[in-house]
């Protein structure tokens, strides 16, 4: 409607009788007068008034901020990936010593997440320096959802620490009992976990030495059973030790870099939603 435009009526006077312009041209199959005004009286031109933000620009400053963003956004993703990847296939944890599957559901989310961010700070980078209002509305719908993704995984995290841990103990019980067995399956695994205690002078996985009953374990090897430099040289710690250890110190790392990008992305959505807001209001 006319009053939500803000619309300003003006008064234009036509040209009077006897004057330049009057009467004006007849076009050609055109009736006479033409209009109104043409016959002397005056016309009511509707003219819309400027607003203040009417053909604003796009803020400069705001614009290339959210493109330097994006790259840090980028960069950090690309930091997140690598590392829960590495993370993911390390030997200590995975190769050298066959953990269960499941404990590693929290770390593959990670590489999820970083695939997705990767894509969205690229997303962001074309919005901001193309001013595209559908990539900008875009790169906000996929930052919220993944602040809310790592809200809902601190909270699981939390609520289901003590299942994980005694998964994780499971999984050393297990294994230990592994070290002991005399099948094909057991021959290897034991193979692998000499060099593992080797690699990090450890013994045994839940008992130390016990654990491998019968079987030849540690940094024994067949000529030194029964020496005394067979017993001065075995580990007192338990690799089962190491892995906690491991899995702690990376998941710390991990947590930090986490609420880092939280703080990134409640920032970028908030430049991206103005940038967003000044090119709709250039139009």
């Amino acid at each position: 409607m006319l009053g939500r435009q803000n619309v300003q009526p003006t008064m234009r006077a036509a040209a009077p009788q006897g004057q330049p312009g009057w009467p004006p041209a007849r076009q050609s199959g055109q009736r006479f007068p033409v209009t109104w005004a043409d016959a002397g009286g005056p016309v009511m031109v509707m003219e819309r008034q400027r607003r203040p933000g009417d053909n604003m620009g796009v803020d400069t400053c705001i614009k290339y901020s959210i493109f330097v963003f994006n790259v840090v956004f980028l960069i950090s993703g690309c930091v997140i990936l690598g590392m829960s990847i590495w993370m993911r296939v390390s030997k200590p944890a995975q190769v050298e010593f066959n953990i269960d599957r499941s404990l590693f559901a929290v770390i593959e989310l990670l590489i999820a997440v970083g695939c997705i961010i990767m894509v969205l700070g690229f997303l962001g980078c074309c919005g901001a320096v193309q001013e595209s209002e559908c990539m900008l509305l875009l790169f906000f719908i996929g930052l919220l959802a993944i602040l809310l993704l790592q809200i809902v995984a601190g909270i699981l995290g939390a609520l289901f620490k003590p299942q994980i841990e005694e998964t994780l103990d499971k999984t050393f019980a297990e294994n230990a009992a592994k070290l002991s067995g005399s099948a094909q399956m057991d021959r290897e695994f034991q193979a692998i976990f000499r060099k593992f205690e080797i690699n990090h002078k450890c013994c045994g996985l839940v008992k130390g030495q016990a654990d491998w009953g019968p079987n030849e374990g540690c940094t024994c090897a067949p000529e030194d059973q029964d020496t005394s430099f067979c017993e001065k040289s075995i580990y007192v710690q338990f690799c089962r030790d190491i892995l906690v250890k491991f899995f702690k110190e990376n998941m710390v790392i991990v947590m930090g870099l986490a609420f880092g990008l939280a703080f990134l992305e409640a920032l970028g959505m908030v430049f991206s939603m103005i940038l967003y807001c000044q090119i709709q209001r250039r139009f």
